[in-house]
C-alpha cells in the first residue's frame, strides 16, 4: 500500500506551475494493482488521482472514508473499523488531523489484508513519532518563557496551517520569523 498526504505548491520549479502538476507528478507514486491511500481529499486533484489508480488498476482509498477524527484541545479521538480511541499525539498540531487520518487508514487496509497491528502499537506509534523517530520542528515547543515554537511549514499550505493554529492561541505579542531557502518563493 502506498500513501499520498496533502497536495500542496511544493518545488514548483521542478514538478510544475500549478496543484495539477505538483499531483501528477506525486501519482507516479501509484504501482500496479497497488493500493493507494490518499490521506486529504483536494478536489481540484481528486481526478488525478482517481484517473492515475484506474489506469494502473491500483484500488484507491480515501482516508475519510475510513477514518472519522475529532479534534480536542489534548488530542485528538478517532474512528477507525469499529473502533474508538483517543490520542495525544506527540507531534502536535492541528494539521496532523490529516497526517495522523491517511497513516490509520494505511494501517486498517494491511490489517485487512492479515497483518496483525495492535491498537497499543498504533497509539504509541502516534504518541511517541518524535521519541521513536527524532523527527523535529512540528509545531515544536523550544521554549515556554517566552513562548517560542518553530514549525517547518514550507508552502503555502503550510503557512496558512501554522497561522490557523496560531490564530487559536492567546498571546499579547506575536514575533513571526519566517526564512526559506533561496529557490522559493516568499510572495
Amino acid at each position: 500500500v502506498s500513501l499520498i498526504t496533502n497536495i500542496g505548491h511544493d518545488h514548483l520549479d521542478i514538478l510544475g506551475p500549478t496543484l495539477t502538476h505538483v499531483a501528477r507528478e506525486k501519482a507516479g507514486i501509484i504501482k500496479s494493482a497497488v493500493p493507494i491511500v490518499i490521506s486529504e481529499r483536494q478536489n481540484e486533484i481528486e481526478p488525478i488521482f482517481k484517473a492515475f489508480a484506474h489506469n494502473l488498476s491500483a484500488p484507491i482509498l480515501f482516508s475519510d472514508e475510513l477514518v472519522k477524527i475529532s479534534e480536542f484541545e489534548q488530542g485528538f479521538k478517532v474512528e477507525v473499523s469499529g473502533k474508538d480511541f483517543f490520542v495525544r499525539p506527540e507531534l502536535k498540531g492541528s494539521y496532523q488531523k490529516n497526517n495522523i487520518s491517511g497513516v490509520l487508514a494505511v494501517v486498517s487496509h494491511l490489517r485487512d489484508q492479515g497483518l496483525i497491528i495492535s491498537d497499543d502499537a498504533i497509539i504509541q506509534g502516534i504518541e511517541q513519532t518524535v521519541t521513536l523517530t527524532g523527527l523535529r520542528g512540528r509545531w515544536q515547543k523550544l521554549q515556554d518563557r517566552p513562548l517560542i515554537i518553530c514549525d517547518t511549514a514550507h508552502n503555502p499550505e503550510g503557512i496558512r496551517a501554522v497561522i490557523s493554529q496560531l490564530n487559536k492561541m492567546k498571546y499579547n505579542k506575536l514575533h513571526w520569523i519566517l526564512g526559506m531557502v533561496e529557490d522559493k518563493d516568499v510572495e
